[in-house]
């Protein structure tokens, strides 16, 4: 990864039997492609979170629910549900996991996250 920083290779380290188990375990699910995203998961999951936003925009602005107490309840129950969810999709931002390409799951969790929430999801990629 840093060539310029190398300064010599461990030769005689030992493998032990479970982290060869580990690493064969890991080139098997790349070989079958478990690590690839699936697209259509986040079309089907922004469809949902668009759900959840919009009924707690209809609840809780009286375009639905006639504006009653438990209209607006219901309203925020939607909404409290709509951020859990988007949370998720943030976890998979910060690791990078939804397009496997640092700059461009930034750019999106900054739009998703920073300007609607101002929770902030950069700088948490490991």
């Amino acid at each position: 990864m840093l060539p310029q920083y190398v300064i010599g290779e461990v030769i005689d380290c030992p493998v032990y039997p479970h982290v060869a188990d580990f690493r064969e375990a890991r080139q098997q699910m790349l070989r079958e492609g478990l690590f690839e995203t699936d697209m259509t998961y986040y079309y089907k999951l922004g469809s949902w979170l668009a759900f959840l936003f919009g009924s707690a925009l209809a609840l809780s602005l009286d375009f639905v629910g006639g504006g009653t107490f438990g209209a607006h309840m219901l309203g925020a129950c939607f909404l409290g549900i709509f951020w859990q969810q988007l949370a998720g999709v943030g976890h998979d931002l910060g690791h990078s996991g939804v397009t496997h390409d640092f700059h461009t799951d930034h750019k999106i969790g900054s739009c998703l996250y920073v300007h609607p929430t101002f929770i902030y999801v950069g700088g948490r990629g490991h």
